[in-house]
């Protein structure tokens, strides 16, 4: 799959403790037509990430439907919207020259709540290697669904917007 479909590829990443015990697991199934910005409300068409602890389903990370800018929900696993990752215009590496490209993540009320951002690590590495850093941004008292969710939607905006056939 990685061969012939590149970043639009299904994969399973699985977060595993020091002792080497699997504690969450990010998923990403396989769809034909995925990553288009303008049909994402369909579910044929939506990149979406699912977290599990082990056969727990904690919730999701999905892309919405958006004309311009990216824009992904956080999905929890009783079907409430936790919050909104709204991406900026450019997310290529090579716009990102001046900093980080950073994509806030939105409470419901419109308040920043949380953060990915890609960091910028030198032109060297950014032109070429295909290694990126990432940070994730989120409050202490936030859940543990919600700080999951956060970390898999690091790794599907990595997937989207930065990984290279």
């Amino acid at each position: 799959m990685r061969w012939f479909c590149g970043a639009a590829r299904g994969f399973t990443y699985r977060v595993k403790d020091n002792s080497n015990k699997e504690v969450l697991t990010f998923e990403r199934r396989f769809q034909c037509c995925s990553g288009c910005c303008w049909c994402a409300d369909s579910d044929s068409c939506a990149w979406e990430l699912e977290v599990r602890a082990g056969t727990e389903r904690l919730g999701s990370v999905r892309q919405m439907k958006s004309l311009w800018k990216p824009y992904m929900s956080i999905i929890l696993n009783d079907g409430d919207t936790f919050g909104e990752f709204r991406g900026p215009c450019c997310v290529c590496s090579c716009c990102g020259c001046c900093g980080d490209v950073e994509f806030p993540l939105f409470a419901s009320d419109s308040f920043i709540i949380g953060k990915v951002s890609k960091q910028w690590t030198g032109t060297a590495r950014e032109f070429f290697t295909d290694s990126d850093n990432f940070s994730c941004t989120f409050p202490l008292d936030m859940t543990v669904n919600g700080k999951a969710c956060i970390l898999a939607a690091a790794f599907l905006i990595d997937m989207m917007f930065f990984e290279q056939n």
